[in-house]
């Protein structure tokens, strides 16, 4: 499908007699699949998309109480390739701003990001784009994806649609797909508009006329940028009347299983290996925006083409870090929401089995007491009291929950070597070296990437150090749930997987049940013959036989 926004497209008054006729009836939110969320995860591929296509939806979400976030793929640094008067880069700021505002009328406390890949080059970056929208997930939450529709004509709106189906096929999520451009060159009686997949949501009065105000801030879309040839209105007065309705329309996507959809190429992606700077686009980074900063500024001003100077929006130029920043956020008021519903969320102080977990844990460790103890999940510090008891110099426990970290220190408020810190695991993590850091119930809250520096940062801080010749390094314990939680893209055994085939690590000492595994490493010793714990010349060194003469 080839078209162009120049073409005269098809009359709203031929769609609005054919969705009558033809289309669902618009369901009320409460009805809509939207009710049975906790999170609203909005995908554009471009800046405008989120408010032509689910603007409504985003709206209603962040009225009823959910938790809204929007990722924009690129800045639409090419809408106007031929502009005489805004080159590329300072475009793209331009309409990064227009979304900002936007987005804050209409969900005041959205979480918006811009990844800022190339206009015009998504197909090309799938798999991180993917991999940017699953970081945007948050923990426990029931997420409901929206995305632009595959079939949409346009390049970068498919591929933003392939992105978020691979992560909807890894997390087993609902995705509901938005038109654009099929309003613009399809005809209600052609063959590729997807009658029987389309589903409606239905939009009161107040938010169809807050869209119209929404999309009345991309100016630069809906205005010329200047008198000057190359400077034209891209979307006109007949395009935008298919997004003034009463209802919103969105695609029901079938999403492949994970046995067929869990990886990249299972949905058809192409191998990626990034793309850099294009030659006249917007300089590579994640913006994070938070709305409500955005909406305080007013709108942007698309006479003028160069960005202010004094922008207090934050800007992150490290994709990574602003995820992991959204992420921390979402996280912690997550655990924060859990701790304060329930004194004891876990049943850490009622549960035989959370007690007889901590014994055996205790237990594997073989050394009686350690100088210096890491604990990563600390939670309220239940476990933490009984490492503490056996660390002579000093405890450290890391927790995203502030409320979960106040009850920790509390209860181990007699404990002076005893100290509680709040940390989003692993991007933020203490520089210290510890002689056992114990990692207990967390690693499948992570991705791949971060389970994988979880392990590093773990290595890293049991290193043994090379001014000590007696120094063996610390000791690193993993214990994890096995059954399937929903919400957790790992089970237990994956997490302790991701531990067992380092080099770094030598495995000690291995309980397995139903319900949980532990695993005790240690840096391997010089002499030894690997994770089947036999003893070479220097094999001793752990055993708790051979330190009091039983061997």
């Amino acid at each position: 499908m080839t078209f162009s926004h120049r073409d005269s497209g098809t009359p709203e008054p031929l769609w609005r007699d054919a969705l009558a006729e033809r289309g669902p009836a618009p369901l009320a939110f409460a009805q809509s699949v939207l009710a049975e969320a906790d999170h609203l995860l909005v995908v554009a591929a471009h800046p405008d998309d989120e408010t032509l296509g689910a603007s409504g939806a985003l709206a209603l979400a962040s009225a009823a109480g959910l938790s809204t976030t929007v990722l924009v793929a690129t800045s639409g640094e090419a809408s106007h390739p031929d502009s005489p008067t805004h080159p590329a880069e300072s475009l793209g700021h331009l309409r990064e701003d227009e979304t900002a505002t936007a987005v804050s009328a209409l969900a005041p406390d959205a979480e918006l990001l811009f990844t800022r890949f190339p206009d015009g080059r998504l197909a090309e970056l799938i798999s991180p784009l993917a991999d940017d929208i699953e970081r945007m997930l948050r923990p426990g939450a029931r997420t409901v994806l929206l995305c632009p529709w595959a079939g949409d004509g346009h390049p970068d709106h498919s591929a933003a649609a392939r992105a978020t189906a691979i992560v909807a096929a890894r997390r087993g999520l609902t995705v509901l797909a938005y038109p654009i451009w099929l309003w613009h060159w399809a005809r209600p009686d052609d063959g590729t508009v997807p009658w029987d997949d389309l589903t409606a949501l239905a939009l009161p009065a107040e938010v169809v006329e807050a869209k119209r105000g929404a999309l009345r801030e991309h100016r630069s879309q809906v205005e010329p940028l200047s008198d000057a040839p190359g400077d034209e209105v891209l979307l006109d007065a007949p395009m935008l009347a298919h997004f003034e309705r009463d209802a919103e329309y969105f695609v029901t996507v079938r999403v492949p299983s994970r046995a067929t959809g869990a990886s990249g190429t299972g949905v058809g992606t192409p191998a990626d290996t990034g793309v850099g700077t294009p030659a006249s686009g917007i300089a590579p980074g994640l913006r994070a925006v938070r709305s409500p900063a955005a909406a305080s500024r007013g709108a942007a001003d698309p006479s003028d083409p160069t960005p202010p100077d004094d922008d207090p929006v934050p800007e992150l130029d490290v994709v990574g870090s602003a995820l992991a920043a959204a992420r921390a956020a979402a996280a912690s008021d997550h655990f924060d929401g859990v701790h304060q519903s329930a004194s004891d969320p876990w049943g850490f102080e009622s549960r035989w089995y959370e007690e007889r977990k901590r014994g055996i844990l205790l237990a594997t460790l073989p050394e009686r007491r350690v100088r210096r103890t890491l604990e990563v999940g600390c939670s309220t510090g239940v476990l933490s009291r009984e490492l503490a008891a056996r660390t002579s110099e000093a405890f450290l426990g890391l927790d995203i929950s502030s409320v979960a970290l106040d009850r920790a220190r509390a209860r181990n408020a007699d404990l002076a070597h005893a100290r509680f810190e709040r940390a989003f695991v692993p991007e933020e993590w203490p520089e210290e070296r510890f002689d056992l850091v114990v990692i207990s119930e967390i690693g499948y809250y992570l991705d791949d990437h971060e389970l994988e520096r979880l392990v590093d940062r773990s290595i890293a801080s049991t290193r043994a150090s090379v001014s000590r010749p007696d120094d063996r390094g610390g000791l690193v314990v993993c214990c994890h749930w096995r059954h399937p939680v929903e919400g957790r893209l790992f089970s237990g055994d994956r997490v302790h997987d991701a531990f067992r085939v380092r080099r770094e690590l030598e495995l000690l000492a291995h309980h397995l049940e139903e319900d949980f595994v532990l695993d005790v490493f240690e840096h391997p010793r010089p002499g030894a013959s690997g994770a089947s714990g036999a003893a070479g010349p220097a094999g001793h060194a752990r055993s708790v036989a051979a330190r009091e003469g039983i061997v």
